[in-house]
């Protein structure tokens, strides 16, 4: 797993609070003293696939593999919480760990926010996905890359210019892509 913890002022009131999972739970405590403010069980694993002890779901609930802020809602600031499983789903949760939406695609490691549109809200640079802030998918190119992401950002490297999709991803290279989810250089 790529750990479940992060340290993040969720709630926006300056201090910061201390997020992480455990036992099948997703914790959100108090950053100065440790105590736990709220926690939920972790989502459940709902598509149809049967625990196996030799795949990554092995439990029903998700341990937790890692843990992403974004503002999803339009906020104005990081209160959305991206979880996933090891490689295959992602859940979106507001910041009382209420579930946004579910998608299941190739996750790869470690997620990127970024508001693509201007909207307001971040979409969700995933594996080898963009998706709109209510989890639907705006590009995808699972189908053409194998294995999985294992970095991605979107960087705008000229303040004229729209960002660039940077992945690195194990066997298939680094690759670049625009924000129709083209491949500019591989």
């Amino acid at each position: 797993n790529d750990v479940a913890f992060q340290i993040h002022d969720l709630d926006n009131d300056g201090k910061a609070e201390v997020i992480y999972c455990m036992n099948k739970e997703i914790v959100v405590a108090d950053g100065a003293t440790g105590q736990i403010k709220f926690k939920r069980s972790t989502p459940v694993v709902t598509d149809q696939e049967v625990i196996d002890p030799s795949t990554h779901n092995r439990f029903g609930n998700i341990l937790g593999d890692c843990l992403y802020f974004c503002d999803l809602r339009g906020s104005g600031y990081d209160h959305d919480i991206i979880i996933k499983d090891r490689y295959r789903r992602v859940w979106a949760m507001d910041d009382q760990l209420n579930i946004l939406w579910y998608r299941n695609l190739n996750t790869g490691h470690y997620p990127f926010a970024y508001d693509v549109d201007q909207d307001g809200k971040d979409e969700l640079l995933i594996g080898y996905s963009l998706l709109d802030s209510d989890g639907s998918t705006i590009w995808t190119l699972d189908n053409e890359l194998e294995d999985h992401a294992d970095g991605v950002a979107m960087v705008k490297y000229q303040e004229d210019a729209d960002p660039i999709v940077m992945c690195a991803a194990s066997d298939e290279g680094m690759f670049f892509a625009n924000l129709e989810g083209e491949i500019i250089k591989h």
